[in-house]
Order: C-alpha cells, then sequence, then structure tokens
C-alpha cells in the first residue's frame, strides 16, 4: 500500500475568498478506554478497505504487512463539534463514544500530513495506541438514526446468539430501568428457559443518553427490540411482551 492511496478521502474544502482547509474523512470509533478529549479516526486499511466490519478476529500472527491510516483526533472546549445536518453547534456530545461507527469529518488546526502507520501489534479494532495524533479545530458528525442500532445490533449479534437478541432502551432513573439493571441475569435465564434450555438467546440495554445519541433522537420509550436473524427487528413496550413472544417462537420451533 502506497502513501497517497486514501486520497479519495482526503478532501479540500473551498468556500469563496477563503483558504483551503484539509479535511480527514472517515469513521468515529470513539474511545478506546473513555478517555475524555481523544477518539480515534479510522480512514482505511489493507485488509478491508474504506469499510470497517463491526469485528475483526485479532490479528496479531500477520501483521507484518498490515498498514492502516488512522489518527488520534485530540479536541477541547474551543473545538468546534458540528452536526453535519443542521449546522447546528453541539456540545461535548456522547455519539462521540458509541460504538456505532458514525462518517466524521475533521478539519485539523494546523497543517495536515496524511500518514499510514505501519508495524502495528493488532488490527486497528483491536489496538488504537501509537497513533498519529491530530489536534481537531472542527469536527463534523453524520447524523444517526434508530435504524443504526439495529444495523449494529444485527451485526454483531449473531456470532453469540443464533435464536436471538434483545435490546432494552430504557429512560434514566425510571423505577424500570432499575428493575431491569438488577434482574437483567434473571432475565437471560428466563429467555433460555422458556426458548427450550438453549443458551441462544441473550438480552442488553443501553441508557437513555447513549440510546439517544446513537439512534439521533429517534427512541421512543421505553422500547424493548427483539432481533431474531432474517427478520425486523420488533418492538415491545414492556419485557413481559417480550417474554411471551419469545415462549411462542419456541412454540412454532
Amino acid at each position: 500500500m502506497k502513501k497517497g492511496w486514501a486520497s479519495v478521502l482526503l478532501l479540500l474544502l473551498t468556500a469563496c475568498g477563503e483558504e483551503e482547509q484539509d479535511v480527514i474523512t472517515g469513521y468515529n470509533l470513539g474511545s478506546h478506554v473513555l478517555e475524555h478529549g481523544k477518539i480515534t479516526v479510522f480512514v482505511e486499511d489493507n485488509e478491508f478497505g474504506t469499510e470497517l466490519p463491526p469485528h475483526v478476529t485479532s490479528m496479531t500472527a500477520n501483521m507484518e504487512e498490515y498498514e492502516v491510516e488512522a489518527y488520534t483526533v485530540v479536541y477541547n472546549e474551543d473545538t468546534e463539534i458540528i452536526d453535519s445536518e443542521t449546522g447546528e453547534r453541539m456540545e461535548d456530545p456522547p455519539n462521540l463514544f458509541t460504538p456505532v461507527s458514525q462518517q466524521i469529518h475533521v478539519v485539523p488546526e494546523e497543517g495536515f500530513e496524511q500518514i499510514v502507520s505501519t508495524n502495528r501489534d493488532n488490527h486497528i479494532l483491536h489496538d488504537r495506541t501509537l497513533l498519529p495524533a491530530v489536534r481537531a479545530e472542527r469536527i463534523e458528525l453524520e447524523p444517526l438514526s434508530l435504524e443504526d442500532i439495529h444495523a449494529y445490533v444485527e451485526e454483531t449479534a449473531w456470532d453469540h446468539f443464533t435464536d436471538g437478541f434483545v435490546l432494552a432502551l430504557l429512560e434514566d432513573g425510571t423505577q424500570e430501568a432499575i428493575d431491569f439493571a438488577t434482574r437483567q441475569q434473571t432475565y437471560h435465564e428466563e429467555l433460555r428457559e422458556i426458548s427450550g434450555g438453549r443458551d441462544r438467546w441473550s438480552i442488553g440495554s443501553f441508557g437513555e443518553s447513549y440510546a439517544d445519541a446513537m439512534s439521533g433522537g429517534e427512541v421512543e420509550f421505553p422500547s424493548y427490540f427483539i432481533y431474531q436473524e432474517g427478520e425486523e427487528p420488533v418492538r415491545k413496550e414492556s419485557i413481559d411482551e417480550v417474554m411471551a413472544l419469545v415462549e411462542e417462537a419456541g412454540r412454532t420451533e
């Protein structure tokens, strides 16, 4: 892979009478260790190109030829963070840290030099250390929607839960959210029991701010989404409705 291989993603924005600005366009991988003020932006690698899958098996045994263009983007209170759809400024938005790969555009504070990293210990999804750092003057985030949550779950769940997965999206501080947090393992066991004793169902949750960030504010609370491979997500409003649907599905198998 030669330097310049991702040049199609390095844009030059030119406004009338204004100086040209380098823009790094890629996907926001969030902060690997929830370190405030730093995120990882992936542009391209020689394994998957510009489209990064949600999961990659550890590649420690085959790293000699691995090359990746990715950056540690550093931002602070002076960095403009903009919703690219509305043009409105956002204050430290939580969607900077969601697991959904979100397209992002970064305007560096100063002159930018494209760098391809080599001699990595692992794939970028497993190792984000020692990446070139870029200080951001401006960050533009592409909007997310409820479909992004669905796509994320459907892309990640089937390696572990072949029958189905339940995602609870609940308002923070409500009694329902408190009950769910204390009984989540019990719900998992109930799903296993009513689906015939097979450990192929699981249940998880996202908090309110996280769910809103990942869905662009499109979540209606409370929501329990039931995912089964090859089928559209089904929304229910209570855990009892979820259990009834899973039990009925078990009878028809």
